[in-house]
């Protein structure tokens, strides 16, 4: 022990904070931005972090830079070892939610936005009546690859689980077909080569097509199937009561398009990925008991509601 601690003696360890900001951001100016320091100062950093570890770090690659073999290697390590060191030297004190203050950013799909905020909101008011909830968009990404996103929770969808250093899973979801309450497909499910013809509504709620997106996309045939995109949940019910199109939905939401707004919903006769619904944090927020408490309220939500829907609705 001794010896690494004579070691770590001779580097700063705030070149571990630069070096977690600019592989998040891969360029000087951007991460400087983050930081709050000149751009100067970061590329004086970078030049520093290019001695310490004998790599350059950063390398451009056309108009981008990307992170060299080296650093993709130690990204991850870095990055656990500063939620450790912030843990360990600023960790909170015991959290009373009564006590707790401040604004906390939720990202939220159009939907989301209507079903978990007014529970969350009576929550708040009888537990914490100091801390405020403000919703905010879907992310433009949402792989939480080790972004520091601009907001502090987001129900996310993923191909898998995520790591519970910053995510509580939510549901396993599928997917579900729904359209018009009278449409052929709603009273007689349709065969794979039918549907894959018929003429499809795609929601795209966030702006950066996800891996799950561009799955459904393949195996929907959206390319040729697609005769509308729009980027909201809500937009669905008007756009498919007045015409043949079909959508295919996660299938609780499919459950409130069939109870509250009259639609018909049929079982989508082609293999689709299942996912998981989260509630996930930025990396950067590991450690703040607020956002601990929120997650935990919106898993508690979730667990409580689906599972009552799923069986009221009986969504195929």
């Amino acid at each position: 022990m001794d010896m690494v601690v004579r070691r770590l003696a001779g580097v700063d360890l705030n070149l571990l904070v630069s070096l977690h900001v600019l592989l998040q951001f891969r360029g000087v100016t951007a991460a400087a931005q983050h930081l709050g320091i000149t751009q100067s100062t970061m590329s004086h950093q970078l030049a520093r972090l290019r001695e310490l570890l004998d790599d350059p770090v950063l390398v451009r690659q056309g108009n981008a830079m990307a992170p060299t073999p080296r650093a993709v290697a130690i990204a991850t390590g870095v990055g656990r070892a500063l939620r450790e060191l912030h843990d360990v030297v600023l960790a909170p004190p015991a959290f009373d939610p009564a006590e707790a203050e401040g604004e906390l950013a939720i990202a939220l799909t159009d939907w989301a936005a209507t079903e978990y905020p007014p529970r969350l909101r009576r929550l708040f008011a009888e537990k914490a009546p100091r801390l405020r909830l403000r919703v905010v968009p879907p992310l433009r990404d949402t792989t939480i690859d080790g972004l520091d996103w601009d907001v502090d929770l987001a129900i996310v969808s993923t191909a898998q689980e995520l790591s519970p250093e910053h995510a509580r899973t939510l549901a396993e979801e599928r997917f579900t077909g729904v359209a018009r309450a009278d449409h052929p497909f709603c009273t007689s499910p349709p065969s794979a080569e039918a549907f894959l013809a018929a003429e499809k509504l795609v929601v795209h709620s966030s702006i950066a097509p996800s891996a799950l997106d561009a799955e459904l996309e393949r195996r929907l045939r959206l390319p040729e199937s697609a005769g509308l995109r729009v980027p909201y949940f809500l937009a669905v019910p008007p756009l498919l009561r007045g015409g043949d199109l079909v959508a295919v939905v996660p299938s609780h939401i499919a459950w409130g398009l069939v109870v509250d707004h009259g639609l018909g919903a049929f079982p989508v006769p082609i293999a689709l990925p299942r996912y998981v619904i989260s509630v996930a944090w930025s990396p950067l927020r590991v450690g703040d008991p607020r956002i601990l408490w929120v997650a935990e309220a919106v898993a508690a939500i979730v667990a409580e509601e689906l599972p009552q829907r799923a069986a009221r609705y009986r969504v195929p």
